[in-house]
């Protein structure tokens, strides 16, 4: 009677060259030593495009080709990758022992998506010791499956051995990551971090599951299912950093945003153009430094009519790191400003805070950035505007306006439009200098917040201010001077509100404005009305009821709402 082979206790058993004939241990098979070059090629250049970017010490992330430097054509391809290589995983135990090419082409794609996962995330995925032990483990996988050399054959049966246990120790430590960001109440970038390594991790292990050849009549239920759970980890740990948003820095030419772990409440940093050069930096606090590395550093500075803090940056082109420092404690923000220093929106005058609103709009409604700011000149809907108010006052026998200006062209052919329907009707038009009637605003939002405080503190006539409809910000409308604009939508209708959902959810602590609002909408706003006046009023001039409160984030502890009908109906 034939006895039958005892069952192996391990459900993976790495498979081994047979021992070789005398004859072919004198030499290497070429087809084998051939493998074996190429492969070792392939990692060496690996390490060598991975290695120069951290040892320059220019806290930048592993540069790829220009061609590539688009992160969506890189998360697609990571996407694939890992698709491939947790669907190989998970079925390998239904379907016959997987052939050299397949090996190989899956340890590739493993070791592709984690250098993906390097160059989308840069340090602040990995530490710099880290990342060459990754790679080094991951060239191995390939090395082990194609090589025929005699010269290795000693060392890869010993390593295909441990290959079972390196499997078991990747899923253990994934494990534990997508664990501490599950359970460990961790701010958004530690979260993602640790999500993200947690895909590293995982993909490393995969990769040296391609070493081992399974054997279906061999094996425990655990050991076997071990490669199936792991790629259940890494699959659940990319959707939910999908989810959250990934530390990956933003395409060049839209303006990057992070919310730092620094402090009880984090500091959101928002960097626009994102391009190489000068960038406008605000933080959602004053008194913080933003350093650039080389390039220098920059200390934020509350600017009038605005929140937070402010200042210029130079950025190098490609992938790097800011850091910023507020007080003893500090966080990195990974950037990628690519290499396009053709026309940009200019952020470095007074008017930079607006235009960067209008370019946040922009980005949150995938919009091609613009190269020129709201500032830069006057739109026939503003235009309207004006004159609609300008009427207004003039029908109600005022006598004379005090018309505050700047040196922008849009201010510039603001004025120049006011006082010529002001001409026309008989309103006199006065200067701050010497101020007779209500204030009539056209300036930026630098200029506008100095008039509102010297209309609060009674320097200037306080009949009411008259605001342009571009100066709609929460910062300019708390003021208490009692401000009206007029605008040609409400903001409390269902689009104006889809873009403050959008901007509180993408960009929390940045204010909705007008300009944003109009960047964000574009060809979706519908037909123009005609611009009704809108009151701002905080709640120390509204009454108690509830309803009186506004909720749509427009003016927080307060209320825009409309207080005429269509201007210039008569």
């Amino acid at each position: 009677m034939a006895r039958t082979a005892p069952l192996s206790t391990a459900a993976v058993r790495c498979s081994q060259s047979p021992m070789p004939a005398a004859a072919d241990r004198r030499r290497p098979s070429g087809r084998g030593a051939a493998r074996a070059t190429a492969v070792l090629v392939t990692g060496a250049l690996v390490l060598l495009a991975a290695v120069p970017a951290y040892a320059q010490g220019h806290d930048h992330g592993i540069d790829g080709p220009r061609a590539l430097e688009d992160p969506v054509v890189l998360r697609m391809m990571l996407l694939g990758s890992i698709t491939a290589v947790t669907g190989f995983a998970l079925v390998r135990p239904f379907l016959p022992p997987a052939g050299l090419v397949t090996r190989v082409g899956v340890a590739a794609l493993a070791a592709l998506g984690v250098l993906l996962e390097l160059m989308l995330g840069g340090r602040s995925l990995a530490p710099q010791v880290a990342v060459i032990v990754v790679l080094v483990s991951l060239c191995a996988p390939v090395l082990l499956v194609v090589t025929r050399d005699d010269r290795l054959s000693h060392l890869s049966g010993r390593t295909r051995k441990t290959a079972p246990w390196l499997l078991s120790l990747a899923a253990v430590g994934a494990m534990v990551l997508l664990a501490s960001a599950w359970f460990g109440g961790q701010e958004p970038d530690e979260l993602s971090s640790a999500l993200h390594g947690g895909v590293i991790v995982g993909l490393a292990g995969l990769a040296w599951f391609t070493v081992c050849e399974h054997r279906p009549r061999t094996g425990t239920l655990l050991l076997r299912g071990q490669p199936a759970v792991l790629s259940l980890v890494v699959l659940a740990a990319l959707a939910h950093a999908t989810v959250i948003g990934k530390p990956y820095p933003a395409s060049p030419g839209v303006p990057a945003w992070a919310k730092l772990a620094i402090g009880d409440t984090g500091v959101g940093i928002v960097v626009a153009p994102h391009r190489p050069g000068w960038n406008l930096v605000h933080t959602t606090v004053p008194d913080v430094t933003v350093d650039a590395g080389q390039k220098g550093s920059v200390q934020v500075a509350k600017r009038p009519g605005t929140q937070g803090g402010w200042g210029l940056i130079q950025l190098p082109e490609g992938r790097s790191e800011l850091t910023v420092q507020w007080g003893q404690m500090s966080g990195t923000m990974p950037i990628d400003t690519g290499y396009d220093t053709s026309a940009r929106p200019e952020l470095a005058g007074t008017d930079g805070p607006e235009c960067m609103s209008a370019l946040v709009g922009a980005a949150l409604a995938g919009n091609p950035a613009q190269a020129r700011c709201p500032a830069d000149d006057l739109s026939d809907q503003d235009k309207r505007a004006l004159l609609g108010m300008t009427d207004f006052l003039a029908r109600r026998q005022v006598p004379a306006i005090t018309l505050v200006t700047d040196a922008s062209p849009r201010s510039v052919s603001a004025e120049r439009a006011v006082r010529a329907e002001a001409g026309r009707r008989g309103l006199k038009v006065a200067t701050p200098d010497q101020p007779t009637g209500p204030v009539f605003v056209v300036s930026g939002w630098e200029s506008a917040s100095a008039a509102l405080h010297r209309v609060a503190r009674g320097e200037l006539p306080s009949e009411g201010a008259y605001l342009a409809p571009w100066l709609l910000t929460a910062p300019l409308l708390s003021i208490p001077a009692g401000q009206l604009l007029p605008l040609d939508f409400n903001p409390t209708d269902e689009l104006p509100q889809q873009y403050v959902t959008q901007l509180r959810t993408r960009f929390p602590g940045e204010p909705p404005t007008a300009a944003g609002y109009r960047a964000w909408a574009g060809n979706r706003q519908p037909a123009a009305d005609k611009p009704r006046l809108y009151a701002a009023s905080t709640i120390n001039t509204l009454l108690t009821q509830d309803h009186h409160r506004d909720a749509t984030g427009w003016l927080p502890g307060g209320a825009v709402t409309a207080v005429t009908g269509p201007l210039g109906e008569r």
